[in-house]
């Protein structure tokens, strides 16, 4: 799918990865954690690696799509 939905999910990516990081930090400071929490890591971590992902690689081709509709070439001569 063409549009501005893919940067949206790059950055929502971008926003599980803090996510991940501190509940990582509630182990090491021994602060209060959720119920098994080896889980919910690895949960917010594989998700924020998803949402990066397919929102680069559907930027990638929204704009490889964009150049091959309109026929864009790049020249060589100067």
């Amino acid at each position: 799918m063409v549009g501005p939905k893919h940067p949206a999910r790059a950055r929502r990516g971008r926003g599980a990865l803090p996510a991940s990081d501190t509940l990582i930090a509630t182990g090491v400071a021994d602060w209060p954690q959720l119920p098994r929490p080896d889980f919910w890591i690895m949960l917010t971590c594989a998700a924020a690696q998803f949402l990066l992902v397919s929102g680069v690689l559907g930027t990638l081709g929204a704009r490889s799509a964009a150049r091959a509709a309109y026929g864009e070439m790049r020249s060589t001569t100067p």
